[in-house]
């Protein structure tokens, strides 16, 4: 199950470069099931000639064009490439 909160001290306690969260999300686990050590060997999760670039696949932006009308996938991607160049929780300014 999962739980939005506002609780102050859990919104102090993940503050980043000085910015605490408005709201966090508290998820419990009820079971998990793990997969066998020798099927994640097998798949070849961290094998490099295995992993593809991502160079190839469609950004956030353009699939929620192709899903959602009069979406700007180009203003989403402008946004995307400016955040890029900032330091982790700096998304304004």
């Amino acid at each position: 199950t999962a739980v939005i909160s506002i609780d102050p001290d859990l919104l102090k306690a993940h503050t980043v470069n000085g910015k605490a969260p408005r709201t966090v999300i508290i998820i419990t686990i009820h079971e998990i099931y793990f997969q066998c050590t020798k099927a994640l060997k097998r798949a070849g999760l961290w094998d490099p000639e295995r992993i593809h670039a991502a160079d190839g696949l469609p950004s956030p932006g353009e699939i929620m064009q192709e899903l959602k009308e009069n979406f700007d996938g180009k203003v989403m991607k402008q946004t995307d490439k400016s955040l890029q160049n900032k330091p982790y929780g700096q998304s304004h300014g």
